[in-house]
């Protein structure tokens, strides 16, 4: 069985309940860099890498019950799945220099092969990437001004939804090409345990349209989405539906002058078919045009690598 795990990548290690981190000696300079968004942050990832996979050695060698809650949400959901060297883990965080430094830490910590004790999450070297959301964050970057009226929200349904659907896609891709060339098994896990909740219902979304495509290819690829319970150290497992979707009736011609940025090329918002509507909704500089809505830009994104799009 070969796996790939898209997990979503949160500040947990952080966070003062998670111990693997607690007692990094200069702790309050790097978290107020981090705030700041301020790159000399990033002169602490050797040391503070090193502090991290050290503490981890500790606690998961210790066995204790209690290293799921001492460790990152990531390496304590990752531990549950039985993570092996030869899985791949695709990192994905959000926009934001934080994000970056504990997607940074996560793949070092993964890919530490002194640390693979008592069920420690262990994979290979080089079997851990990480990829950056464009606009994901909360607020803007300081400094900065958003564009003319545009929220933090609307930048990531634009740009972050596009890079999450093109990262998915990639690692869907690389695990069906390798599949081919040895006749295994696959599974696409949807790691969801940290990170943004909002990413939730859209990796859900996309598990469910790729398990389409899948079952149409007939590819030996499974999908679901997986979650650390709450406080417990107990995953919750949730296997994708096989659904149908009917690309067929999904004006994608539509989709892409909702997409466009040329004033003659926008789609007037009564012009959509009734059964397209939740593709689209109201632009907010002229209620009389559309824009695409958070799922259709997931549709158009994977339409577009579907071939479904027009050329």
């Amino acid at each position: 069985m070969q796996r790939t795990i898209i997990t979503h990548v949160g500040a947990s290690l952080l966070a003062p309940r998670c111990a693997a981190f607690q007692g990094y000696k200069d702790a309050s300079e790097l978290l107020n860099a981090l705030r700041d968004e301020d790159e000399a942050a990033l002169a602490h990832l050797d040391a503070a890498a090193d502090h991290l996979i050290a503490n981890l050695n500790t606690i998961w060698v210790r066995g204790a019950d209690t290293r799921w809650r001492d460790s990152p949400a990531e390496i304590a959901s990752l531990s549950r799945l039985a993570l092996s060297p030869t899985d791949r883990v695709v990192l994905l965080h959000s926009d934001t220099l934080t994000g970056r430094f504990c997607a940074d830490l996560l793949q070092r910590a993964l890919s530490a092969p002194f640390t693979s004790v008592n069920g420690y999450p262990h994979t290979l070297p080089g079997r851990v990437v990480a990829h950056n959301l464009s606009g994901l964050r909360v607020t803007d970057r300081p400094g900065t001004a958003p564009a003319a009226g545009e929220t933090a929200a609307e930048r990531f349904v634009r740009d972050g939804l596009r890079d999450y659907v093109e990262h998915v896609w990639n690692a869907y891709d690389e695990l069906a090409a390798s599949l081919s060339a040895s006749g295994d098994q696959g599974q696409l896990i949807f790691n969801v345990t940290a990170g943004y909740k909002s990413m939730v219902p859209i990796a859900r979304d996309l598990a469910l349209l790729l398990t389409e495509h899948i079952h149409g290819l007939e590819r030996p690829i499974t999908t679901e989405l997986c979650v650390l319970y709450e406080e417990s150290s107990e995953l919750i497992r949730y296997a994708s539906l096989p659904v149908q979707f009917d690309w067929s009736k999904v004006y994608m011609a539509h989709l892409a002058r909702a997409d466009a940025d040329a004033p003659g090329a926008r789609l007037r918002y009564d012009h959509i078919a009734a059964d397209n509507l939740a593709f689209f909704e109201r632009a907010p500089d002229d209620e009389a045009y559309a824009r695409l809505s958070p799922l259709g830009r997931v549709v158009w994104e994977l339409g577009k690598k579907l071939a479904y799009a027009e050329p």
